[in-house]
């Protein structure tokens, strides 16, 4: 059954005008102006091959398009393939990504300009070695450089850390970087709060599985303190599902008090009729000795 994807035709015609591109401009991807005002107008889907060549026009990778949306799709990039039957992707979707990513590794390496490859260590880590160690060192200075991150860097960050670009000792060494914020203007800074907050919750998990929790603790003392939480629930219960386990599992906390916290969240997340993170919240516990599945089979 075709889902309703209209926010993706309108969120790639905002994303056109900022780039100042016109419709008549996109003929290198083979597809009709006709077909472009239809997607853009909500009318028609598109399979993922035409997206990635309209994006590559953009430019804009797969990754950035979707997250940019204001609908909340699913943040974890390769998990959404399995989510964007909106988008008609085939089975060779994997082999179109890959083969977008040796396009820019490709475009990268004529051209120089380093925005191809942080585009390509976005979409996949490469199997050279050498290769490898060369992305992550450019990804990682292009990081440590930029003054002041926009959401592009904290998508960039996450992402690499994703698929292993970037280690997690890289994130140590960004802290700085990561945690800066604006008070003052909350209106202009607030996509990048988003995106920054995503980032900060990836890594406070990362963390909390290296069983590194004074870090735990300090990444999520800055996103406790960040305007933009505000009102997102989704996030909220993302940080107490992060502060559970780390009472569970870090030494001298308060295991009751975890096991509680855990307890009250899968009862939430079955009264909201979300099975999967009711799935996974047991799961929690189980590895954490709660027994919960044992004491509701006894209730």
């Amino acid at each position: 059954m075709k889902r309703d994807i209209g926010e993706f035709g309108k969120v790639f015609k905002l994303l056109r005008l900022k780039s100042g591109l016109r419709q008549r401009d996109l003929d290198g991807t083979g597809l009709t102006m006709q077909t472009v005002s239809r997607f853009e107008n909500q009318h028609s889907d598109l399979v993922v091959h035409n997206v990635l060549d309209l994006l590559s026009e953009v430019p804009l990778t797969l990754h950035e398009y979707l997250t940019t949306s204001p609908q909340g799709y699913p943040t974890n990039f390769d998990g959404f393939v399995h989510f964007a039957g909106g988008l008609t992707i085939p089975v060779a979707d994997n082999a179109a990504l890959s083969k977008l990513a040796l396009t820019y590794r490709g475009n990268f390496a004529r051209t120089g300009r380093l925005a191809w490859r942080l585009r390509a260590t976005m979409i996949e880590k490469t199997d050279d070695v050498q290769l490898g160690q060369q992305e992550r060192q450019s990804v990682y200075e292009y990081l440590l450089n930029v003054h002041e991150w926009s959401a592009y860097e904290f998508i960039l960050l996450r992402r690499t850390l994703d698929t292993g670009v970037l280690l997690l000792s890289d994130a140590s060494g960004l802290w700085q970087k990561m945690r800066r914020f604006r008070q003052e203007d909350v209106r202009s800074t607030f996509a990048t709060q988003h995106r920054q907050m995503q980032t900060l919750l990836v890594v406070a998990q990362m963390y909390l599985n290296a069983g590194d929790y004074d870090r735990v603790q300090e990444v999520l003392s800055v996103v406790r303190r960040l305007p933009a939480r505000v009102g997102d629930i989704d996030h909220d219960f993302t940080i107490r599902t992060i502060e559970a386990e780390y009472l569970l599992r870090a030494p001298g906390r308060d295991w009751h008090a975890g096991r509680d916290l855990l307890h009250e969240l899968i009862f939430s997340a079955k009264y909201l009729d979300a099975p999967q993170v009711a799935e996974r919240l047991l799961a929690i516990s189980d590895a954490n000795g709660t027994n919960f599945r044992k004491v509701r089979q006894n209730a």
